[in-house]
């Protein structure tokens, strides 16, 4: 079953009513699931939800609210959403061997408590409940017990909750303990599996390392650093050290317990259908370090005036509100270029605040020197701390590319020039530029150059599936390493992926809306950099300033 919407990896919003908006949102999105795979939702679940909704809240008189920042309500949810969905992704493929609806259940069960272990206790006002990062689960283990013979559940099921939260545990080697049967074994490898990629999926997993490691430090006090190391724990001394190592944690910790717990994430291929699944996407950006260091982020020109401090938030807003007062009249002159030369040079000075940039108001307001709106310019295409790491060759290149587009307008046929000369610069085999449709649904191959098959102009994707779409969604660059293809890209029916060793993408903007994505395949001796992310983002901002000007030509 394939959802239409863009999936939920936790957008979690700094206010408490917006979390329990999307808490309740995820809550749906996993009955959906069991609704469409076992025709209803239980009452069993429906009561499932309404508890551990309370316990997080902290209206069960044991325990108190949650206070932890990263092990919260939102992420339980994310992991039993993850787990429905794989399972959902495998029943698609194994339509006449479905998980009995008990055993589902146990699973989600144990995903909503696996880390209930974080709550303190009732009356417990020592420190937020990071304390227990090393022994929540035995601790989530006795919740788990507790309420469950509360609800009178039946002994062998609670045996196989626990045995499944047992398997959550990060600070021993798992170990796979003897279930009844195939399907009580997979759920309970589904679980696990979820508890790792939903929290590295989450869309907000970078910042949120910051709570991750509060609750790390908290430990650290609580247990004794010196008791920590003897028993061969890892301490993080400071939150960059944690960040740093965010790779080496996937690649040493997470894939070898995914292998262990056979890949069943390879189910969620099946379950959204089409290709890529927004768990990889988003994995795969998140270990890209583009996100970690945004010093070639494309900003709107208003923001770059102000980190350089040449203009405040408040008058960057007073020029936007004088640049909507009018809107720009369509010339009447059959001239296009006597239309162009009078409205953009002779009559410059006349110009009514709707046909002028943010540039030109701010600089009517005298609230910015011509100068300075040059730099700010300047810094907006090509970011200061970059141009002093271009090489000889790469200027050129820049300076070829910033010619060469001059004539795009009368000879559109240029623009797969361009690319291919993306191609030679970043050593790629085939570069295409990507555009949303009007109906901002899909993405289309607009030009494309390069000798990969498989990709023609034309051809369109879903704009909620994808690197391209990831891109869009959250506003950044992001590249794609030949191990993450290897891993998250198996060769399952339809995923046609064995031509892909690396992708790199990054968005395309006109008018300070992204219009599209500039993306590039397979790097010929070795994969992408951050500095090939740096150079494919400063094309990027080339191609946006053409069609930005064709855009002018063909309204004028």
């Amino acid at each position: 079953m394939a959802e239409t919407a863009p999936a939920i990896l936790n957008n979690t919003d700094s206010s408490q009513s917006s979390n329990m908006d999307i808490a309740k949102e995820t809550i749906c999105a996993i009955k959906t699931i069991i609704e469409h795979d076992y025709g209803c939702v239980p009452p069993q679940v429906d009561t499932l939800f309404e508890d551990v909704t309370r316990l997080y809240e902290g209206e069960w008189p044991e325990y108190e609210r949650c206070q932890v920042g990263y092990h919260t309500l939102q992420h339980a949810l994310d992991v039993t959403l993850a787990a429905a969905r794989i399972i959902s992704g495998y029943h698609i493929l194994h339509a006449d061997r479905k998980i009995a609806i008990t055993t589902f259940i146990s699973g989600i069960t144990a995903a909503l408590l696996h880390d209930s272990g974080y709550l303190k206790d009732k009356n417990d006002h020592d420190g937020l409940g990071g304390k227990y990062s090393f022994n929540h689960v035995a601790r989530s283990i006795h919740l788990a017990e507790t309420y469950l013979s509360g609800q009178k559940w039946d002994q062998k099921q609670i045996n196989f909750v626990t045995a499944i939260i047992q398997m959550s545990d990060f600070t021993v080697q798992p170990e796979i303990p003897a279930f009844e049967n195939p399907d009580e074994e997979l759920v309970a490898k589904t679980v696990a599996t979820a508890d790792l990629i939903a929290q590295i999926a989450d869309v907000n997993y970078i910042e949120r390392l910051h709570c991750l490691y509060d609750e790390f430090r908290e430990a650290y006090t609580f247990e004794g650093e010196d008791k920590l190391k003897q028993q061969g724990v890892k301490i993080y001394t400071s939150f960059d050290e944690l960040q740093d190592e965010t790779a080496s944690f996937y690649k040493n910790f997470i894939l070898p317990r995914l292998s262990l717990f056979g890949r069943v994430d390879w189910n969620l291929v099946v379950f959204f259908q089409n290709g890529r699944n927004p768990y990889s996407e988003n994995i795969i950006a998140n270990l890209s370090g583009q996100l970690k260091n945004k010093h070639t982020q494309w900003q709107k020109l208003g923001e770059i005036l102000q980190e350089l401090g040449f203009v405040s938030e408040k008058i960057i807003l007073e020029a936007l509100e004088k640049q909507q007062t009018h809107r720009p009249s369509v010339p009447s002159e059959p001239s296009l270029l006597h239309t162009l030369l009078k409205r953009h040079i002779t009559d410059c000075r006349r110009q009514g605040p709707g046909n002028k940039s943010l540039g030109n108001i701010l600089v009517d307001m005298n609230a910015l020197a011509p100068r300075t709106l040059r730099k700010g310019l300047l810094t907006q295409l090509l970011p200061t701390k970059l141009l002093d790491r271009l090489s000889r060759k790469e200027v050129t290149v820049l300076l070829e590319t910033s010619l060469l587009i001059q004539n795009v307008y009368n000879d559109p046929w240029m623009f797969s020039q361009i690319l291919e000369i993306v191609n030679e610069l970043l050593d790629t085999e085939s570069c295409s530029l990507l555009l949303i449709n009007p109906d901002e649904t899909e993405l289309v191959v607009a030009v494309q150059a390069g000798t990969m098959l498989g990709v023609s102009t034309g051809e369109t994707s879903s704009l909620d599936k994808g690197l391209p779409s990831w891109v869009v969604r959250h506003k950044q660059a992001a590249a794609i390493t030949e191990e993450s293809i290897a891993d998250f890209f198996p060769d399952l029916p339809g995923n046609n992926t064995s031509q892909i060793r690396s992708v790199v993408a990054t968005p395309i903007h006109l008018n300070g809306k992204i219009i599209g994505v500039l993306e590039a395949f397979n790097k010929s001796k070795n994969q992408f950099s951050e500095h090939d992310l740096d150079m494919i983002t400063i094309l990027a901002h080339i191609i946006s300033n053409s069609l930005a000007i064709i855009c002018q030509l063909y309204s004028s």
